[in-house]
């Protein structure tokens, strides 16, 4: 229940954001980094809606919550290539604190100061990131079929490890499946659906992607590929290798 009630505030925050950026008081066209803030967020909150963020605009994000005190207290997170710790060590006369690492950080400053460090930022990134693209571009490891997503592909993935920042979890390209039933969209954020390819069926799930519920509307038996994660599920003393999708191409 508490992670349900979670996720219900975590959706409202992201909307809210997304109103901003649909009404152009965030305007992307000329905008590099998104920064918003609000009187009434839950700090434990906002560095997941940063990362979904991050997700949907490839840029940095910084979501802040505003004491009475008028201090904006929250997270960001940012994208390859740009620093954000070092991004906030350059601009550290503006904070109260801050911590963190390359790709996320926390940070707290007054309330009056927030639009320069947003000027500031907008320029480093910039200087950081001169080849600026809207979406972001995935970056896939190897091809692999059906088949090949078993119990070997997970304890061979298991000496590549520990995966994080500086070692990513690798990613997969599986080429020309096809549906085996309609998707479906559980909870009205995550896509699942059945998938089959040289005579293997498999299922896949696409965490908060209900975008990719709407482009496999209608698909009927054309093929497409996909981008995934092969990971192990342990669930009532099973165990079993299961596929996350990262996204489809059509």
């Amino acid at each position: 229940e508490l992670n349900e009630a979670r996720k219900t505030i975590e959706r409202k925050v992201l909307k809210e954001v997304q109103a901003q950026i649909e009404s152009k008081k965030i305007d992307l066209d000329t905008e590099r980094v998104i920064i918003a803030t609000s009187n009434d967020w839950q700090p434990g909150v906002i560095g997941l809606v940063a990362s979904r963020l991050v997700g949907a605009y490839n840029r940095p994000a910084i979501l802040l919550s505003v004491t009475s005190q008028s201090i904006a207290k929250g997270s960001c997170r940012s994208v390859p290539g740009f620093n954000i710790f070092e991004a906030l060590s350059a601009h550290k006369d503006l904070l109260t604190s801050f911590g963190g690492h390359a790709q996320a950080a926390g940070l707290s400053l007054p309330l009056k100061d927030l639009p320069e460090l947003k000027k500031r930022l907008e320029k480093t990134f910039r200087e950081k990131v001169p080849l600026f693209l809207a979406k972001g571009v995935l970056e896939l490891d190897a091809e692999i079929t059906l088949a090949e997503v078993n119990k070997k592909l997970i304890s061979d993935m298991a000496h590549l490890e520990p995966f994080g920042n500086s070692n990513k979890e690798p990613a997969f390209y599986v080429k020309d499946v096809t549906l085996l039933e309609p998707p479906k969209l559980l909870k009205e954020a995550h896509t699942k659906c059945m998938v089959f390819s040289e005579g293997i069926i498999k299922p896949i799930i696409f965490f908060n992607r209900p975008d990719v519920f709407e482009k496999l509307l209608g698909i009927e038996d054309k093929s497409f590929s996909l981008a995934v994660k092969a990971t192990e599920n342990h669930f009532n003393g099973r165990v079993s290798v299961e596929l996350h999708g990262l996204d489809i191409a059509l």
